[in-house]
């Protein structure tokens, strides 16, 4: 055994360099390599490991080697556990791979592989995770992948995948994790997949996919995340997912989704219905107002038009990202900030929010992001916005604002994108960082500001 793993693979400072000798291949009675997560063991992986006839593990994952998909790796028989993830391996991957019928771990996710994915992958019986994402593939995904009875983890996702996604990977009865999402798959989803009682996460996203939303998903009661965001989804979100009381995480955004929504038993952590047709108009749906708990929710483009005032969930104050953006909503912010209370990204542009922006807003001292551009805002900037020590991304653009900026935003320190343009802003911008490190873009179209990065004033 050769066991040299990164006892810390999060710290980027902690590394060992260099290349793997190929003397390695005259060590005949190894049965694991392990020497993952080492970030710098660069050249190309030594043609002499396909002597070590013993061998049960290859783990080169998390390095920086180099070179073509080894195509000897197919004479290491016995073999039970390939990782060599996270490289800069290209190339294709064997055919002859598909032999290796004691692999139960085929990990070639993170780096240049092309070409497409052995039809018949399927012979991996013994096959329990196979992740194949973040490369250069492209072709179909092989319809015998379905028969691998076996398989908990199928990760496929971000690469250039076409077709559909076979009916048959509803066959698999220990699969807890399928992720296609970033592909071009152009299909609709099958239905067969709400035959996977054990999956636990299905990632979809940024694909072609079309047509309804299959009901048959509400019968996975384990289901704890889904996204299915930006795809040509239509019809409406179906009744069954009143079923899904596990769900953690929905996602459905951009796509052609329509009324009415389900009633949902319970509100998930992470929900996101923005830029559909959905137009909830002044009637937000009860499982959003009345749930207790929650901490991510994007409404964006949904279609809301009611006054700000009546947005009181009961969840409010355990809420850490809103996204009200793209709406119709007037009134006051003040209230809402008042009660966000753990609040670090908030949107509310793209509306007719219409009140004195000078008066004491109590903003969460958490907030990193802070967004209400085009809104109809008056007054000034107030100097408790500096108290913001959290704050990267600040936009008041396209408002009516009035007076200074307030040389207390140079407290900002964290601040790396800011816009208040188009406003009726005057006097010195305040000199230092971060603020005359922005462009100009950021201050244009005011009354009368000057100074860096503006004229001299």
């Amino acid at each position: 055994m050769i066991d040299l793993r990164s006892f810390d693979p999060l710290n980027t400072t902690i590394y060992m360099a260099g290349t793997l000798s190929k003397s390695i291949g005259d060590l005949t009675e190894l049965l694991y390599i392990r020497l993952p997560a080492w970030k710098k063991i660069t050249g190309k992986i030594p043609n002499a490991i396909a002597r070590l006839q013993h061998l049960d593990t290859l783990d080169l994952s998390q390095n920086d080697f180099i070179g073509k998909m080894p195509s000897w790796i197919t004479r290491l028989s016995k073999l039970r556990i390939l990782r060599m993830g996270g490289n800069r391996l290209r190339g294709i991957i064997p055919p002859a791979i598909t032999t290796l019928t004691n692999l139960d771990t085929l990990e070639l996710e993170e780096n240049r592989i092309t070409g497409t994915i052995p039809q018949a992958m399927g012979n991996l019986s013994r096959l329990v995770m196979l992740r194949l994402n973040n490369n250069l593939l492209y072709g179909s995904l092989p319809e015998s992948i379905g028969s691998i009875q076996t398989l908990f983890l199928l990760d496929a996702s971000h690469n250039a995948l076409v077709g559909k996604i076979p009916s048959s990977y509803g066959n698999l009865p220990e699969l807890a994790f399928l992720s296609l999402n970033n592909n071009k798959l152009a299909c609709t989803i099958p239905s067969s997949l709400g035959r996977l009682s054990r999956l636990a996460a299905l990632h979809l996203e940024d694909n072609q996919l079309k047509g309804y939303i299959p009901a048959s998903l509400g019968n996975i009661s384990g289901l704890g995340d889904l996204d299915l965001s930006r795809n040509f989804l239509e019809g409406p979100i179906p009744t069954s997912f009143t079923l899904l009381t596990q769900l953690g995480t929905l996602k459905v955004s951009g796509n052609r989704l329509t009324n009415p929504l389900p009633s949902l038993r319970l509100l998930p952590s992470f929900l996101d219905l923005s830029y559909n047709e959905f137009k909830l108009g002044n009637y937000i749906p009860t499982w959003i107002m009345n749930a207790s708990f929650g901490f991510e929710i994007s409404l964006a483009g949904c279609g809301i038009d009611t006054g700000l005032e009546d947005w009181k969930p009961r969840a409010a104050q355990f809420f850490t990202s809103v996204d009200l953006s793209a709406n119709n909503i007037s009134g006051s912010a003040v209230e809402f900030f008042a009660t966000m209370t753990f609040l670090s990204h908030a949107n509310l542009s793209n509306n007719q929010l219409k009140y004195d922006f000078s008066i004491g807003v109590n903003f969460s001292r958490l907030l990193q992001t802070l967004d209400l551009h085009s809104n109809q805002l008056y007054g000034s900037i107030p100097s408790s916005i500096g108290t913001l020590t959290d704050l990267k991304t600040l936009d008041l653009s396209k408002n009516g604002l009035t007076g200074k900026i307030p040389t207390e935003m140079l407290n900002l320190t964290n601040l790396s994108q800011l816009n208040v343009s188009y406003n009726h802003l005057c006097g010195e911008i305040p000199q230092g960082k971060p603020l005359n490190g922005f462009p100009v873009s950021s201050y244009s179209h005011n009354k009368c500001l000057c100074g860096l990065p503006l004229g001299p004033c």
